[in-house]
């Protein structure tokens, strides 16, 4: 896969609060090594999406990484789809997480699932500290709509937020 980095310039957009429902994992932050868990979380997450009520749109889904520990490079993952309203029945290993209104930068990412981490150190060590922006908080997430063609694909695209102060 080629650099795509240089590509990686953002739109500002406001997103009000919202909520995804979907499965939890913690992986580890390393070049190409929670691929295999994160496939894994998400093919759980693929089988089930079915089960869960009041989606807003089963054809878009979110990845969400938070929690970061800086020294072990781990974070919390959950693959989810947005729902309307988290007081229904959800399925077990089902949890429901709140995404707080905010001004994001958005990035579209072209490319293959490898090179996605590639893409948020870019944003994270070059992008913001040229920026002068400031992250809002300790998350970020991915969205996956029809332009995502596969994990594998070289032409999937896949946006990725970033919450701004």
């Amino acid at each position: 896969m080629k650099n795509q980095t240089s590509a990686l310039v953002p739109t500002f957009v406001k997103k009000d609060e919202f909520k995804i429902a979907g499965l939890e994992c913690r992986a580890i932050m390393k070049e190409n090594e929670d691929q295999q868990e994160l496939g894994q979380l998400w093919g759980a997450f693929m089988g089930m999406l079915p089960k869960i009520e009041n989606k807003k749109n089963e054809n878009v889904t979110y990845g969400l990484s938070f929690d970061f520990d800086q020294q072990t490079g781990e974070y919390s993952y959950v693959s989810g789809v947005e729902i309307d309203d988290s007081n229904i029945s959800l399925p077990d290993k089902v949890v429901v997480k709140t995404i707080p209104a905010s001004r994001y930068a958005v990035f579209t990412y072209k490319g293959d699932m490898s090179g996605v981490g590639a893409a948020f150190k870019y944003i994270y060590e070059t992008w913001l500290p040229q920026s002068g922006e400031v992250p809002a908080a300790d998350f970020s997430f991915e969205i996956y709509d029809e332009r995502f063609l596969g994990p594998e694909n070289e032409n999937s695209e896949t946006e990725i937020y970033i919450p701004l102060k």
